[in-house]
């Protein structure tokens, strides 16, 4: 993620080796401009709430619904492209 560009990221709540929030957290400082988006296959409220308080433009539980997903993420980069053309900082995204 330090050396490429993406346009979003789908994290799992529960990786091997990290907690999702940690890799969200991260996530948020070098892609800025990207959706960021938590999974989770063993859904709660708390998680759910924990994901947003940490940034996540959304909260899917598994199994998730393409459609539901794609709309998500077609709505922050439109979202994202439209704050990235009136901000006058440069390297913003």
């Amino acid at each position: 993620m330090e050396n490429n560009d993406y346009d979003a990221a789908l994290i799992s709540f529960i990786l091997p080796d990290m907690d999702g929030v940690d890799l969200l957290l991260f996530t948020r400082k070098t892609m800025p401009c990207a959706a960021k988006i938590l999974t989770s296959g063993f859904p709660s409220l708390s998680d759910g709430i924990k994901a947003i308080e940490a940034g996540a433009d959304a909260y899917f539980s598994k199994p998730i619904k393409l459609e539901e997903l794609l709309r998500v993420i077609d709505e922050k980069l439109k979202m994202f492209k439209k704050e990235k053309s009136s901000v006058t900082r440069p390297n913003f995204c």
